[in-house]
């Protein structure tokens, strides 16, 4: 009986390899995970490089209050949505890959214990209102 060189090792490793990343690629053409909101309301805050301000506010039927302040024009916009959506696809650790164009690109690093999903907005009713000589 023969044993098995280095070469046919590499080449059974290989193809280990290539299987599990084709059944990890139809795992996730096939199985889409829906997002699901909060159980109880819940608001982020998000401060843009241009000095603007974005909160989010979160409700459990799939509402949405997202409003938006700017420093330097004084503006505000205030948005009643409903959203929807699906999470984006989690390889492992903090690997994740986005919707994109093009399959190789969309590849981000989430922050650890992070979730990134993919939210698609109806816009319900939007308010704006701006200051237009703030002296």
């Amino acid at each position: 009986m023969r044993k098995p060189g280095v070469a046919g090792l590499l080449r059974g490793l290989g193809c280990l390899v290539v299987a599990v990343l084709v059944a990890k690629l139809a795992w996730h053409s096939i199985a889409y995970p829906v997002w699901v909101p909060p159980k109880e309301p819940r608001g982020y805050a998000l401060v843009t490089e241009g000095g603007s301000v974005v909160d989010v506010f979160l409700y459990p039927d799939r509402r949405a209050v997202i409003r938006s302040f700017s420093e330097t024009t004084f503006g505000t916009e205030t948005v009643l949505a409903h959203v929807g959506g699906k999470i984006e696809e989690h390889w492992f650790g903090r690997l994740w890959r986005r919707e994109s164009f093009l399959w190789f690109t969309g590849w981000s690093w989430a922050e650890e214990g992070a979730q990134l999903a993919r939210l698609d907005t109806e816009v319900l009713a939007r308010v704006e209102s701006a200051v237009l000589d703030p002296g």
